[in-house]
């Protein structure tokens, strides 16, 4: 039998960024009493080699210019030739006043639904997990505002392995039409949801993984495709069956499938995420944000410490023809690769109308499948911003923010919408400010240099609401995202701190304009195409020609192009 082990910092996520970047910067001769550190960050190379790359703005401290220095993840210093193989653009840091608006389709967003059915039934084997030590690990969770945390992991101290005919736990099994049915339960008792960890899978032909509800089968998730290390969709309930068919004459030899952990969701976000102070009010109160509010959700991640909730919201590109889902959210939330591989977005978790009725979340829209961090900085030395690319394509009808990079004054009107607790989605009045925190002492949490400080008048926000978009109440454009400060429905003259968009703008301008314009020229056309086709025949190492990001230039990015040219 397997034993469980609850891991409450199961893992450390890859370092993104160079560490010490300090001593870094000294080694190579930029000493701290010579230059200053404006800003640092991470991107992802845009050739498709998904190579990381970290950056760092300095300031001469004699006056002459700033300038920028690249690093590879072992610290190696990167020159001008090797950036531009890697299609790292030059940072415009004066972009002016640069004006996107909001994107809306005028249909609800409709529940994504891919009927899947178990070819089995409930299984005979079934491993039971004793409860969790729920007590101590509230306990933990109540100092501050920061990402909610939802769940922790649980490990197994044998991973559950299928390896052709050598399985671990469970059985092969004839089904009626001559195939072969495999699976296994795993009963995490007291779980309001489980999501599952593969850390190999590798189907043959005519092989069909699926996940669904030991208690409810209707409730069924796949077939899975991934190849490696993926997280599955949270699956509703204390009980899940992992279920592997093979088609009549498919032999299991080629099969592998690894499952090592899973997370256990202590709090249901139905029964139990409700919990937003009084003083929240409810975004369907306010029609005139309605369509803004499509374009917010709350994100589900796996991070160290277990299953964390926050809020991001969809940006619109710069291309009015193209959709492509750009999410911004807060580093704290998502702050690397691995992080945005478990990400899964819920949207609509909110009331249709005032008072209305608040919707399970069984039944809103859920994009899964990750996404691709394509920028990022911590709060220290940045704006505490993760940009993000959704793998799959949300549901019709969700908004798209605009966005303006102007520096927003002292006293300009603002709104905030958001998921505080983990709540369904609220919205927040208020004005940026300049006075400090009176918790601090009249102090600043973050410089205004780099972050928005926010008093709100009505509203307020809390833990889970980290990574909410701001934005100008005027114009309903964002101007910046939810880092964090002491403002709660007790704290009224607190402010909240929001990483400045106008400061994040120069580094993911570039992901902005249409990723079918390869060559950055302002247009797509058959310059482009051709730029495609050499890059996915090896003929040429093209900057931007992996224009769906995902880590390759292939048939995929060719039939994109194409579609995109033709259209154009």
């Amino acid at each position: 039998m397997i034993t469980i082990l609850l891991l409450l910092s199961l893992f450390t996520c890859p370092v993104q960024a160079v560490e010490n970047l300090p001593e870094l910067l000294d080694a190579y001769g930029y000493t701290e009493d010579s230059f200053e550190i404006a800003l640092a960050w991470e991107e992802i190379a845009q050739n498709g080699s998904g190579v990381l790359v970290s950056g760092v703005r300095l300031l001469p401290r004699n006056g002459e210019p700033a300038f920028d220095l690249y690093f590879d993840e072992s610290g190696g210093l990167l020159n001008d030739v090797v950036l531009t193989e890697l299609g790292i653009d030059s940072k415009d840091w004066a972009p002016g006043a640069v004006v996107k608006d909001a994107e809306y389709d005028t249909g609800p967003v409709k529940k994504e639904e891919t009927p899947v059915f178990p070819a089995g039934t409930i299984p005979k084997q079934e491993f039971v997990l004793p409860p969790i030590d729920e007590e101590r690990i509230l306990l933990e969770d109540e100092a501050a505002k920061r990402p909610e945390r939802i769940g922790v992991h649980r490990m197994f101290d044998s991973p559950i392995t299928v390896l052709g005919n050598a399985i671990s736990d469970g059985q092969w099994e004839k089904t009626g039409n001559g195939g072969l049915v495999w699976s296994v339960a795993v009963r995490s008792m007291g779980a309001f949801g489980i999501r599952v960890h593969f850390d190999t899978l590798l189907l043959p032909s005519g092989a069909r993984l699926i996940l669904y509800n030991g208690d409810d089968p209707a409730e069924a998730y796949g077939p899975f495709d991934a190849t490696g290390d993926f997280w599955s969709p949270t699956c509703f309930g204390e009980a899940v069956v992992l279920e592997c068919y093979l088609a009549p004459g498919v032999s299991p030899d080629k099969l592998e499938v690894s499952v090592d952990r899973i997370t256990h969701n202590f709090k249901g976000i139905d029964e139990y995420l409700k919990g937003a102070g009084s003083c929240n009010l409810d975004v369907a109160c306010y029609s005139s944000w309605q369509e803004a509010s499509w374009a917010v959700g709350g994100i589900g991640t796996i991070g160290s410490t277990g299953v964390l909730w926050c809020t991001g919201s969809l940006l619109a590109d710069n291309d009015p023809d193209s959709t492509v889902p750009y999410f911004l959210t807060a580093n704290h939330c998502v702050s690397s690769s691995y992080e945005a591989n478990t990400i899964e977005v819920y949207w609509l978790y909110q009331r249709s109308s005032c008072s209305g009725s608040v919707p399970s979340i069984l039944s809103v829209s859920r994009t899964t499948g990750g996404a691709e961090y394509l920028a990022g900085n911590t709060n220290t030395t940045g704006t505490d911003f993760a940009f993000l690319r959704l793998r799959n394509q949300p549901s019709a009808s969700v908004a798209y923010l605009g966005f303006e990079t102007s520096s927003a004054a002292v006293g300009t009107a603002v709104t905030c919408i958001h998921h505080p607790s983990g709540d369904y989605k609220r919205i927040s009045f208020g004005n940026i400010t300049d006075d400090g925190s009176p918790e601090e002492g009249g102090a600043r949490l973050k410089p205004i240099t780099r972050f928005h400080e926010v008093l709100w008048n009505t509203g307020t926000t809390e833990g889970g609401s980290s990574g909410s978009p701001l934005m100008i109440q005027g114009t309903q454009r964002v101007i910046g995202q939810l880092y964090g400060g002491h403002a709660a429905c007790y704290a009224t003259d607190e402010p909240d701190y929001f990483g400045r968009f106008d400061v994040t703008y120069p580094l993911i301008a570039n992901r902005l304009g249409s990723p079918y314009d390869v060559n950055r020229d302002g247009s797509v056309n058959d310059d482009d195409l051709a730029l495609v086709v050499n890059a996915a025949l090896r003929r040429a190492n093209v900057s931007h020609a992996d224009v769906n990001d995902s880590g390759a230039v292939d048939s995929v990015d060719l039939q994109l192009e194409a579609v995109a040219v033709s259209s154009g």
